[in-house]
């Protein structure tokens, strides 16, 4: 299965609260989550990478960016991984991690607060060398606004 997804979702399901209420002010939390659940086998020592896509069709002005990734590779630091909109992009991840397994986390890039997400996103990942092959299993992008 391909393509984008959206669901909307309650912020407490994502990041929790505490019984009485904030502790501090918190970073601004995602409403709106879509996603990309099509597996793609990542080419070992390929210059050219994958790309994998989302297109946002509704006009969402960007407070924070949440970017989580479920990617199995058995040696992250062979890694590249970057995320691009409206040509601006962000290094999620660069060659770190050396012998570790996979990379499932999420992560907050600060480049693309308050644009606007409409629009087709890019999450392209480069395998620099060769020996081990791997697979994004699947990336959402997950949006807080003033909305």
């Amino acid at each position: 299965m391909s393509g984008t997804f959206l669901n909307r979702i309650k912020p407490q399901q994502i990041l929790g609260s505490s019984p009485n209420g904030n502790l501090c002010e918190p970073e601004p939390e995602p409403k709106i989550r879509f996603e990309n659940r099509a597996a793609l086998e990542i080419p070992d020592g390929d210059v050219n990478g994958i790309s994998s896509s989302i297109e946002v069709h509704e006009n969402i002005i960007i407070q924070a960016l949440k970017v989580e990734i479920d990617l199995i590779h058995p040696y992250t630091g062979d890694l590249e991984i970057v995320l691009t909109h409206n040509g601006v992009s962000s290094v999620l991840w660069f060659m770190e991690g050396g012998s570790n397994n996979n990379i499932q986390m999420t992560f907050s890039p600060s480049e693309f607060d308050q644009m606007d997400a409409t629009g087709i996103w890019s999450l392209d990942i480069k395998d620099h060398y060769t020996m081990d092959t791997g697979t994004l299993q699947s990336w959402a992008l997950m949006i807080a606004t003033d909305e």
